[in-house]
């Protein structure tokens, strides 16, 4: 379903992963390459995947999707993609904590709001759709994204772990944070 949001003088849509999304690789691909070519970026990723690996992971998060295991939420400006947050679940023993990711492309879209409607947004599909329904949140920053820690805090993720030197940005090593979230049922 989609939902119009209103945030920092610009309209959004937000509005969840769907099997239609598997099959259009190229607007994740543009949406990668954003993130990979915008210097203040803090992603994970080192390069920007083939066509054909993206359209394997899409068919993967298909999947999870469709099983229960994962929820997504994409933002778009006005029929470009420039956010995407997901709650995956781990398996097996840790089937109860899933791990929140956010990626908003773009400084012109950070720090006005939109992670903030992103998360509520992923929060209140999160428990409708995923099952088991998580019992904990976990994430990981990199220890110089204060906009990030803070964003979360707000949602009420503890920071309880740092890992020394874990990513590498802009030729620094950079702690890794883990942080926490418990949820009540």
């Amino acid at each position: 379903m989609e939902r119009k949001t209103r945030t920092g003088g610009r309209e959004f849509i937000l509005r969840e992963f769907s099997p239609q999304d598997a099959r259009n690789p190229q607007m994740f691909l543009d949406f990668l390459s954003n993130l990979k070519t915008d210097p203040a970026s803090m992603t994970m990723m080192s390069e920007v995947p083939t066509l054909e690996e993206e359209e394997e992971w899409l068919r993967y998060v298909n999947s999870e999707t469709l099983l229960g295991q994962r929820v997504t939420v994409l933002a778009e400006h006005p029929s470009q993609l420039i956010g995407v947050a997901d709650i995956r679940l781990y398996p097996g023993k840790c089937s109860h904590v899933g791990e929140l990711g956010i990626s908003i492309c773009r400084e012109e879209f950070r720090s006005i709001g939109l992670g903030t409607a992103m998360i509520k947004r992923l929060l209140k599909l999160g428990m409708k759709r995923l099952d088991p329904t998580p019992r904990m949140l976990r994430l990981s920053i990199f220890g110089n994204n204060q906009r990030a820690k803070s964003l979360y805090q707000k949602f009420g993720f503890r920071e309880v772990a740092r890992i020394p030197g874990q990513f590498e940005f802009q030729g620094e090593l950079v702690d890794e944070i883990i942080m926490l979230k418990p949820l009540k049922l």
